[in-house]
């Protein structure tokens, strides 16, 4: 059967990309050189050409300036995730960094650039570890002013307004809320502004300014008070009118220079459907794929959108959508792996299984060809706070090219469900998590085409510790074990956050002094010595959300009860695989741990 390396994607393409204001030119994140890097395309056709060349660095977001003459970029080494910002010309040459201290990370704004040009806008923690602040670059000038954030909330820039008198920003805080802020940048000493406190629910995120000025679109709970709907809040009243309220979240809104036009995806029960408004008309779209939309641009004229487009049967290309007459869609990249034209990919089915409350807990479940009975890997998303979509997987693909079945569950705690079901793990990991597993579990043994006996478990960051947490506290349960960054002890993880992650620690997980019995309780490392499974674990020496002292106590911990564990470290990675050779390394030490204690060929 193909290896891994085989349904890798030609290249991955990063989480950003960008239009040109002409619409000419789309701008993305490629790893086709090993590491991901800025290129640029045109829009009708023709070869990517490749701008940046780091071989230690990691492109993160992209933004055109309005005249196309250049583009904004962040970028971490090693995958430190301390991002810095610079500048570099759409013709090519040496990136200029422009944020000043390396220690601290910086990020774009979603639109990061005044409409003339000059200035250009991000957010930092460069003053203060426990603040993030606004700040804004005089490119002309050279001039740096600083907007102070929000005290116990983390600050995020927007954009400003198309007047360039005002800066428009997020925060968000406890539960996981959102509120949105405007900046007078007229005033000597500009400070963030609540302008939506007085709206009801808890989630108000900005989003793209009218073309006046006159009000920006924001994503609120303020309809249901559980799903985000889209709305438009009016200045200077602060009236809300309701665009699109769905039963489902409303996601990546996307908007038109000249204000004409406005797309925004619904993720219906994990898939993407496109919506979109002209002048207040809805739009006839052509029909996309079923799949996931994970960044969306619109070109000034509001003519044409570019838009990364994920799918289980395609990994992730860059995609161009005319906006007139239902034009269909048309792939500018094809990252297609070869394997895939003699090995077709497996396509998942939705399911639902009872949780022990009776609640229908959604899953996402690949079977492979063949009657079986098969083998099945439970991967548990991250987060929690994220959801398992149908997307491409290379991983998957190359599991299920071996006969091994993957069940991806969204239990609670996931996103796309409402806000109750995503709060309603808050202070409780390795809690009602834990019982939706194994209820996970429960319908996997009652499929006839399962083999209950070879079952597999395995997450990265939050899906690593639930994937701990089953394979310490659910142990007769499973075969092997895979744990990709998961962290192993909550107190200690909690203890190791930067201090502008507190508040949402304490709120998510706990408090490490005031909940430190009750974390230490539900700590997969608490329970090391039920570990009956093979176990691999993976981790990156670099990072600072799951720090890689949780990987060694959990290591340490099995292998003194003579537990059977393999431990991979990568030196230069983080929270993710930014290079592409680790990338393959990773997965391939995964897919040869569990065809091996899954009995794949022994039978």
């Amino acid at each position: 059967m193909p290896d891994y390396a085989s349904f890798l994607p030609g290249q991955r393409l990063g989480p950003y990309l960008s239009l040109s204001a002409d619409g000419a030119t789309v701008a993305y994140a490629s790893d086709a050189s090993g590491q991901f890097n800025v290129c640029t395309q045109p829009v009708a056709g023709g070869a990517a050409r490749q701008l940046t060349f780091f071989t230690d660095g990691s492109v993160r977001q992209i933004a055109w300036a309005p005249d196309g003459t250049r583009l904004a970029f962040s970028a971490d080494t090693r995958g430190d995730e301390k991002a810095q910002i610079y500048l570099i010309s759409a013709d090519g040459g040496d990136p200029v960094k422009i944020s000043a201290a390396a220690g601290a990370w910086y990020l774009l704004a979603n639109s990061p650039f005044s409409r003339d040009g000059r200035y250009l806008l991000c957010h930092t923690t460069d003053r203060d570890p426990s603040v993030t602040d606004v700040i804004i670059y005089d490119l002309a000038g050279g001039s740096v002013r600083r907007i102070l954030g929000v005290p116990g909330r983390h600050t995020y820039s927007i954009a400003f307004s198309p007047d360039g008198r005002w800066v428009l920003a997020g925060s968000y805080g406890a539960n996981s809320d959102r509120q949105s802020h405007l900046a007078d940048l007229a005033s000597q000493e500009p400070s963030l502004d609540l302008v939506t406190g007085h709206l009801p629910g808890t989630y108000h995120d900005p989003g793209p300014w009218d073309a006046d000025g006159s009000g920006f679109i924001i994503s609120t709970t303020a309809g249901d008070g559980d799903h985000v709907c889209l709305a438009r809040l009016s200045l200077p009243d602060r009236t809300m009118t309701v665009i699109d309220a769905p039963d489902w979240n409303v996601e990546n809104v996307a908007a038109s220079g000249d204000g004409s036009t406005v797309l925004w995806a619904v993720n219906q029960d994990g898939r993407s459907v496109l919506h979109g408004r002209r002048n207040g008309t809805p739009i006839d779209l052509a029909p996309l794929p079923d799949g996931v939309i994970g960044a969306l641009a619109l070109s000034a004229d509001g003519k044409a959108a570019a838009l990364l487009l994920d799918t289980p049967a395609r990994p992730t290309e860059v995609a161009i959508l005319g906006l007139n007459d239902g034009e269909p869609i048309r792939y500018l990249t094809d990252t297609r792996p070869a394997a895939l034209a003699s090995v077709p990919p497996r396509e998942p089915e939705l399911h639902h299984f009872p949780a022990e409350d009776g609640t229908p807990i959604p899953a996402w479940l690949f079977r492979p060809a063949g009657d079986g009975p098969h083998p099945v890997l439970m991967h548990i998303h991250g987060g929690p706070e994220m959801q398992a979509r149908p997307e491409y997987n290379a991983l998957f693909q190359s599991l299920l090219a071996n006969g091994i079945a993957v069940m991806t569950p969204n239990v609670r705690g996931s996103t796309g469900y409402g806000v109750a079901w995503q709060r309603r793990i808050y202070l409780d990991w390795g809690g009602i998590d834990l019982a939706d597993f194994a209820a996970g579990t429960d319908y996997l043994k009652a499929l006839d085409w399962i083999d209950q006996d070879r079952m597999a478990v395995m997450g990265q960051s939050y899906g690593g510790f639930a994937a701990l947490t089953c394979l310490t506290r659910l142990p007769h349960l499973w075969a092997a074990g895979v744990s990709v960054r998961g962290p192993a002890n909550l107190e200690t993880l909690a203890r190791s956050m930067p201090a502008s992650w507190a508040i949402t620690v304490a709120t998510m997980i706990g408090d490490p002094d005031k909940d430190a019995a009750r974390m230490r309780e539900r700590s997969p490392v608490t329970y090391a010595d039920q570990i009956t499974a093979p176990l691999l674990v993976i981790q990156g020496a670099n990072d600072r959300r799951t720090p890689k002292a949780e990987a060694d106590q959990i290591v340490a911990a099995a292998r003194a009860n003579h537990a059977d564990v393999e431990y991979l470290v990568f030196d230069d990675e983080g929270h993710g695989f930014t290079s592409r050779d680790n990338d393959i390394k990773a997965h391939t030490a995964v897919v040869d741990f569990l065809t091996k204690h899954l009995g794949i060929g022994q039978r």
